[in-house]
């Protein structure tokens, strides 16, 4: 900033918009903070949140399926398995690199 060409009013201007910008960001991550608290209280057994924290288990076609029909035992919702299986990041970088890896091949095969 000392590098500008500006006067000391435009300058203090300057400094004033930034601080309220970084107290506006702290707000934000206090609250993001808190709804992050209250996802973790709505987990299930396995400690993962059915269907991103929303929602209730007797909604889900699934597990409604389940009670119903008395499906297998250890049976679970698909979505919450792919979400357990794609949060872990091996498996991210392993996909990433896949995707990527056809992209390319794809962009070579039609050039």
């Amino acid at each position: 900033m000392n590098a500008l060409d500006l006067n000391l009013k435009t300058k203090e201007k300057i400094v004033e918009e930034a601080n309220k910008a970084f107290e506006y960001n702290m707000e934000i991550f206090n609250e993001l903070d808190q709804a992050g608290s209250m996802l973790a209280k709505e987990t299930l057994e396995d400690e993962l949140p059915m269907h991103n924290g929303k929602g209730d288990v007797r909604k889900c076609p699934y597990y409604a399926d389940k009670q119903v029909k008395g499906a297998l035992e250890g049976g679970s919702c698909p979505f919450q398995t792919a979400l357990a299986v794609l949060s872990k990041p091996g498996l991210q970088f392993i996909l990433a690199t896949s995707v990527a890896l056809v992209a390319g091949l794809l962009a070579w095969y039609y050039m």
